[in-house]
């Protein structure tokens, strides 16, 4: 036979009125379930489960609105915004520079996040390569006439590709013209030569890098030992 220990000092807490990596959900927890999980709390019972402490003083706690609860969420920021709609009133190209109303630029050589298809999935990562007028005949430098030329980078997904770390990328030669109401922000990609810590790096919002190039046309990738932009 084997002997069964009971320990009675044992216990379970059960949390189900909470979900946790939720976005959406900012509420708080209530007093009376902060007070539950508190360690003073719990150290106050004695093995046999009665109150060793019954004269506590209510002191002791903090209070409830010290805690932090276990979805708190830090307050959103306009740069934290996933899926930015750019205003393009105002906006115009100029010395192959396309400007907004608000002071942001984008050049030749800057890379960008471009809305996705469908656009449930993250976002498509180019490089600018210049921009292109609609109308060729026209002197509009209206953000209107004009169109992204881009080089794309793909993402190891996109490749079908596994990989450990999605920060990291592959570039192409693959250029396409894009409608500039597809921008969605910019975003870092450097060679990985030029990162001297990537564990950091990688870490750091909208920050990319790659080593190897994808040849879509004979399906196969090369390592890219430096990356050069050649205007």
């Amino acid at each position: 036979m084997h002997n069964q220990n009971n320990d009675s000092s044992s216990g379970s807490s059960s949390d189900s009125g909470h979900s946790h990596g939720n976005s959406g959900s900012r509420g708080g927890r209530s007093s009376s379930s902060v007070k539950h999980h508190h360690p003073r709390r719990a150290n106050n019972h004695s093995h046999n489960g009665h109150n060793s402490d019954t004269n506590s003083d209510a002191s002791n706690y903090p209070p409830v609105d010290e805690v932090i609860p276990l979805n708190w969420q830090p307050p959103q920021q306009e740069y934290d915004q996933f899926n930015k709609i750019w205003d393009l009133k105002g906006a115009k190209v100029e010395n192959n520079v396309l400007t907004f109303k608000d002071g942001t630029k984008i050049r030749k050589g800057d890379f960008i996040y471009m809305i996705c298809e469908p656009p449930s999935e993250p976002f498509y990562i180019a490089m600018v390569v210049g921009f292109v007028k609609k109308d060729k005949d026209s002197s509009s430098k209206a953000v209107k006439n004009y169109m992204f030329d881009v080089c794309w980078f793909y993402r190891p997904r996109d490749l079908n590709r596994r990989a450990a770390d999605s920060r990291n990328l592959y570039a192409s030669l693959h250029k396409d013209q894009c409608p500039i109401a597809s921008f969605r922000g910019l975003v870092t990609v450097k060679h990985k030569s030029e990162v001297e810590d990537v564990e950091a790096y990688r870490q750091q919002p909208n920050c990319f890098y790659f080593d190897k190039l994808y040849d879509r046309y004979m399906i196969k990738i090369w390592t890219w030992p430096r990356f050069t932009l050649r205007s």
